[in-house]
C-alpha cells in the first residue's frame, strides 16, 4: 500500500480496526455507502479499501463496487481462519479527490 493517508473499512470488528490502526498506523474511515454519495464531498475518500472476507456477501450490497478494483487477499499470521481483503480505488475516484 505505501504511504496513504486514510484507509476505508468494511465489515471489520473492532478489534480489527484498533490493530490496523496502532500496527499499521493506519487512519480508518468507514466507506462510502451508496446512499451517501451525495455528500460524498465532505466525505473523505481513500484510495484503499480494506474488508473482513465474512463481509464479502454483502459488500456489493452496500458499497458501489464498481468503484473499487480487488488488490490482494492477506491471511492473518496468527490466524488461519481470519483473512483481509484488499481493494484499490479505480483511478476516476482518486483523481476526483479534492
Amino acid at each position: 500500500m505505501g504511504d496513504t493517508e486514510c484507509v476505508h473499512y468494511y465489515g471489520l470488528t473492532k478489534a480489527q480496526g484498533a490493530a490496523f490502526e496502532f500496527h499499521g498506523n493506519f487512519k480508518l474511515h468507514p466507506v462510502v455507502r451508496p446512499s451517501d454519495q451525495l455528500s460524498t464531498d465532505s466525505k473523505k475518500q481513500c484510495a484503499w479499501l480494506i474488508v473482513d472476507t465474512q463481509a464479502l456477501p454483502s459488500l456489493s450490497q452496500e458499497v458501489n463496487v464498481s468503484l473499487w478494483t480487488r488488490h490482494a487477499t492477506v491471511r492473518r499470521p496468527s490466524d488461519n481462519n481470519e483473512d483481509i481483503v484488499l481493494f484499490r480505488a479505480v483511478a476516476s475516484i482518486i483523481s476526483a479527490k479534492p
